[in-house]
């Protein structure tokens, strides 16, 4: 049935959990794409549960529906030739290529999240006396670097 072809009252937690189990039975889906579908669904309950207060038993039920224990799967670091060879990608002969490979070199000499580098500005980076970048993170925490090799980049 297409989901445009539903109504309200049809869709309940059974439904739900059978729906679930045919992702992964049938279509081969792992345990954290279920998860994201369920997810979805809950979302949209949750957005049901403020405009239909007659099924508010029902969407509840829906949302009581526990997600399934996933797998995490440890994150593999690069070794030491797959960082190199993404620090050398870009091309230095233009002004692009230089500004990128600047970019990274800062994010991997630094430590900076995509962010942090996103939201650098001119006036975070000093040369004099001593070179340092004012980097801004996450939960307006700063650091300082102390950049004597950072703003040294190999061309």
């Amino acid at each position: 049935m297409p989901p445009s072809a539903l109504h309200l009252e049809q869709i309940d937690a059974p439904l739900v959990v059978a729906f679930l189990h045919h992702l992964e039975a049938t279509r081969a889906n792992r345990p954290s794409s279920r998860n994201v579908r369920l997810a979805a669904i809950k979302s949209f309950m949750h957005f049901l549960e403020c405009r239909e207060a007659a099924a508010i038993d029902q969407i509840r039920r829906i949302l009581a529906i526990p997600p399934k224990k996933a797998d995490t799967r440890l994150v593999r670091h690069l070794t030491v030739e797959e960082m190199q060879a993404i620090l050398n990608a870009p091309e230095p002969s233009g002004w692009d290529g230089l500004r990128d490979r600047a970019m990274l070199h800062l994010c991997f000499a630094g430590g900076l999240r995509v962010s942090e580098l996103v939201g650098l500005q001119l006036g975070d980076v000093t040369l004099q006396p001593q070179a340092t970048v004012l980097v801004h993170g996450k939960g307006r925490r700063e650091r300082c670097l102390p950049s004597g090799k950072l703003l040294v980049f190999r061309i």
